[in-house]
């Protein structure tokens, strides 16, 4: 009997690595069944494309806009009152963003919820197996860019960096991906770097990576101590 692959990493071909993604997501008519209510006011596609390896595909923010400027993301953003489902909201902020229709993505899973603008905004991480033949660009002012970035440009434990960074009484684990040699000299950080560290875990449990304290030190912990 054959063992079952224990790491994406083991695998060589798109459609095994595909299959084996698909496998460890949350379904999508679980998503949809769980995560396609009012508590849930938005979703973001994860966008995995095949070019000689697995990529994944990212945007720019534009420096204009009021939130996160000039930050790395993903295609997505809050539901219309014409959205059914948390995946159809994926979809038509990547249509809208970037000019790739819905019959060019093939939806695998979610990675489930995460929180956003300070725990006010709930929203999900949808993954997306895209087209080869896709040329995406961005279609509207908010963009400034689109990039695919190679997965194993987020495994090199030299390139990642995690903190706790406080807000007040309020504290938020920041993730820091260093992508500056693939990315046009970007880092990936905040939401997107934990979307992306998120399925690495998932697939890859080997992947090397610093391990990441479940709970966060408090402020007197920080101090620097004194040694006689």
């Amino acid at each position: 009997m054959r063992d079952l692959p224990f790491s994406l990493l083991e695998l060589n071909s798109a459609t095994e690595i595909k299959e084996f993604i698909r496998d460890r997501l949350i379904p999508p008519h679980t998503t949809i069944n769980a995560y396609s209510t009012h508590e849930y006011q938005g979703a973001v596609l994860f966008p995995l494309i095949w070019d000689d390896g697995l990529q994944v595909l990212m945007i720019r923010r534009s420096e204009t806009l009021r939130r996160n400027p000039g930050d790395m993301a993903f295609p997505g953003g809050v539901a219309d009152p014409d959205d059914h489902d948390v995946i159809g909201v994926s979809l038509r902020e990547t249509y809208e963003e970037l000019g790739i229709p819905s019959s060019k993505i093939e939806v695998l899973g979610s990675l489930g919820p995460f929180v956003l603008a300070g725990g006010i905004l709930k929203a999900i991480a949808v993954v997306g197996w895209l087209d080869s033949a896709i040329d995406p660009k961005p279609m509207t002012t908010e963009t400034d860019f689109v990039v695919s970035i190679p997965l194993h440009a987020f495994l090199n434990p030299n390139k990642y960096f995690h903190m706790f960074l406080y807000w007040g009484s309020r504290a938020d684990y920041v993730r820091f991906f260093d992508t500056r040699e693939y990315a046009n000299h970007n880092v990936v950080w905040g939401m997107s770097a934990r979307v992306i560290r998120n399925f690495l875990d998932f697939m890859i449990p080997d992947h090397g990576l610093p391990f990441e304290p479940i709970t966060p030190l408090l402020p007197e912990e920080l101090q620097p101590v004194d040694k006689e």
